[in-house]
């Protein structure tokens, strides 16, 4: 038999930088393109004539159906493939399409479609069923003004959607494309104006609350997912699962995790092969400190594996993610040892992805030795990986191993010589090595056309400000602030260069509280402190003039504690304590500086006081313990350690502890 005919039918506007990668990936698979422009200004149309596609005009309605319907109709094959711009085909699954036609049993056909999100291509992906393969029918035409949709009409018509082995790689919502295109405001727009023509369209309403959701403005979602849910014709509906995923999903951004908790059961019940339900359920379980049960829920993710692909699905949540997910919840518990068990399986299921890395660097790097580490990491990951040797750069400088993350980047910039993150990292790593000289080449190397290009002149202001270049900080700056740069260090550089120099004024100088300055701020002190910049410290202080009372002695106290200026801290911290403005994390601080001290007495006051505040801290317990054992106060520390096993009832290190300190009672009698 003859392979049947194949179209390839694509709606386009403004593509030219995609619709390579798309087109080379259908090369030998397809018969006919065909391509609808519906505007472009670049160079789209002379890119997809010079992959053979014939190429229409449609002028663009605010309508995707009809543009979709409009690239059918120009169609000749006898099956109909549909892609978009920012897709491709994974050819590997492809190869053999029209042989699997030439058996086709149905009339249409299911693609698995994999949608990277985050930053680039990798481990960040959500998966989907998508019917993308189908007869060239004239009553099969898509429907809805946005989200389009052709399974509907094909099972109106008497045509079935089976499933097929092709695969394609979506790369619309990684966060770049999203930002560049302003994907969500342009479809809430057209949403918006669906809801005003069909209020009560279940799919309509669902999208909406999505695109709000990626905005988090969680209660607006919640608003319009409840009103699709309600007009749900049955919960087999394709995208009922992850509309009742998002509900719980949208429940626990906002805290609400009873309620969410609620709804997760009852999806659990109706959806048993969901993972993500199960992942959602032990993620709000863990927010809530019900520790024990989201152990338990993380272990039955990965009992159950990944999700069935007839779900929208996040992937990982039923292997590396789930494991990732326990190593956090063993660190909750002080069960280090399970906590590093947990994230090398994630980083052995899945070495693209990257977190477990910053966890076992916080773990293992204060507590082993460094070379040990770095051997550990080489048997775990992949070395020749840009991404994997950025993350051990940032992992290992974060812990103050400069040398090391300094050697990291050398080793991938004999690798990738023009990637211009290694440049911003190799001028980081030699700006905390104090050679402020040698960074700023490093900066200056850094492209303004480049992503990192922001964060580089950022850098290269703060160094000119260490080394008294004032007027060169200021350029730096305003240079900044013309290009919108959205660095939350910018306002508090600003106004601490106001500060500082002389004959100067910006009118970005000014500073008043909220949270991103308050980060900035301490960002800055932070910074000052690590590279013993004391004068200049002294300089920014007054920047801390901007916060409320209350938190400005609290975050300077936890400043000086972390640096060891056990001194100042407790200067700071008890008028915190005086003012009536303590909370568990204050008390912790003033406790450890008296275990530094020696005074165990008044370690063991200020623990009691930060459990009163927080019940359900496990470091409390371990450091109240600790205080009594050095008072030889073993009768009342077995009592504290059973206290906690009443909240912490998985941690294998308070059962050992608390035999441990039965066993010296015991011998003291």
């Amino acid at each position: 038999m003859a392979s049947p005919f194949l179209s390839l039918c694509m709606i386009v506007k403004n593509e030219a930088e995609d619709l390579p990668r798309c087109l080379k990936s259908v090369e030998g698979v397809v018969d006919e393109i065909i391509v609808v422009d519906t505007g472009s200004e670049d160079e789209t149309v002379a890119v997809a004539q010079s992959y053979g596609a014939k190429v229409y005009t449609y002028p663009w309605q605010g309508d995707f159906s009809a543009a979709r319907n409009f690239s059918l109709e120009k169609a000749q094959g006898e099956w109909i493939l549909v892609l978009d711009a920012d897709e491709e085909l994974v050819k590997e699954s492809a190869k053999d399409l029209h042989n699997f036609l030439l058996e086709a049993q149905h009339t249409a056909y299911f693609l698995q479609e994999i949608n990277y999100v985050g930053e680039k291509p990798g481990a960040e992906a959500v998966l989907h069923l998508t019917p993308r393969l189908f007869q060239n029918r004239p009553e099969y035409r898509y429907k809805g003004a946005i989200h389009e949709q052709i399974g509907p009409s094909i099972i109106e018509n008497g045509g079935s959607i089976g499933f097929s082995p092709v695969k394609l790689l979506h790369y619309g919502y990684l966060r770049k494309a999203v930002l560049d295109k302003n994907k969500i405001q342009r479809n809430i727009t057209i949403l918006e104006n669906e809801v005003k023509r069909q209020p009560f369209d279940p799919f309509t309403r669902y999208n909406l609350g999505v695109e709000y959701m990626r905005l988090e403005q969680y209660e607006e979602a919640l608003k319009h997912f409840k009103v699709a849910f309600s007009k749900l014709p049955s919960l087999e509906m394709g995208y009922a699962s992850i509309l009742v995923r998002n509900i719980a999903w949208a429940l626990r951004q906002l805290k609400r995790y009873k309620d969410a908790l609620k709804v997760l059961d009852d999806a659990i019940l109706a959806y048993p092969d969901y993972t993500d339900l199960v992942f959602l359920k032990a993620q709000v379980l863990a927010d809530m400190k019900r520790f024990p049960q989201a152990v338990s829920f993380f272990e039955l993710c990965i009992k159950q594996g990944e999700s069935s692909a007839r779900h929208i699905t996040e992937q990982g949540v039923g292997s590396y993610k789930a494991w990732y997910s326990l190593g956090l919840v063993y660190e909750q518990l002080g069960d280090l040892g399970r906590a590093v068990r947990a994230y090398t399986q994630a980083l052995d299921a899945n070495p693209r992805f990257l977190p477990p890395i910053d966890a076992l660097a916080d773990i293992l790097i204060p507590r082993e030795d460094v070379e040990e580490v770095r051997a550990f990491f080489v048997r775990h990951v992949n070395m020749d990986d840009e991404d994997t040797l950025a993350a051990l750069a940032v992992a290992f400088a974060r812990e103050g191993k400069y040398e090391v993350s300094l050697d990291y980047i050398n080793t991938a910039l004999t690798r990738f010589p023009q990637s211009q993150r290694f440049l911003l990292l190799k001028g980081q790593a030699l700006l905390y090595l104090k050679q402020y000289e040698e960074a700023l080449k490093f900066f200056t190397q850094v492209k303004e056309y480049s992503h990192f290009y922001s964060q580089a002149l950022m850098n290269k202001a703060f160094t000119y400000f260490l080394i008294d270049n004032y007027s060169a900080a200021w350029k730096a700056v305003e240079h900044l602030y013309q290009l919108g740069a959205n660095i939350p260090e910018l306002p508090a550089f600003s106004a601490l260069l106001g500060l500082v120099s002389e004959n100067n004024t910006s009118p970005q100088s000014s500073l008043t509280w909220n949270e991103q300055n308050e980060k900035g701020v301490l960002a800055l002190l932070d910074a000052l402190i690590k590279l013993e910049e004391y004068t200049k410290f002294e300089k920014a202080l007054p920047l801390m003039e901007i916060f409320p009372p209350e938190r400005r002695k609290q975050k300077l106290g936890r400043l000086y504690f972390q640096h060891g200026f056990l001194d100042l801290a407790v200067e700071e911290l008890l008028e915190v304590v005086k003012a009536g403005w303590a909370d568990g994390e204050v008390f912790s601080m003033l406790g450890d500086i008296c275990m530094e001290k020696g005074l165990y007495e008044d370690a063991e006051v200020f623990y009691r006081h930060a459990l009163l505040k927080e019940k359900k801290v496990l470091r409390y317990y371990t450091a109240l313990v600790n205080s009594l054992a050095k008072q030889q106060k073993f009768s009342e520390a077995a009592l504290v350690l059973q206290e906690a096993i009443r909240y912490f009832p998985e941690s294998e290190m308070l059962r050992a502890t608390l035999k441990t300190l039965r066993s010296i009672s015991q011998s003291m009698q």
